[in-house]
């Protein structure tokens, strides 16, 4: 939604030939900001998603690898 507002702005600007005054330049940094904020947590929520799966593979293959030499020692 916040970049929407921000694609709107520059698009009147340039097209209406509307005034950017300091309300729409605040309102294009407030923007802007909350767009690359929510873009940088949906990465790092994806970055941690990716670790805790790779860990959990690594994990699952050590018990199954020691469930196989247990069942070597005894058989």
């Amino acid at each position: 939604m916040s970049l929407s507002i921000t694609i709107t702005e520059v698009l009147a600007v340039f097209f209406f030939h509307k005034k950017f005054d300091g309300e729409k330049g605040v309102a294009l940094a407030l923007s802007l900001w909350g767009s690359a904020s929510y873009f940088y947590g949906v990465y790092k929520t994806t970055q941690k998603s990716k670790a805790n799966a790779m860990e959990v593979r690594r994990l699952r293959s050590s018990v199954l690898l020691s469930c196989q030499a247990v069942d070597e020692d005894d058989g």
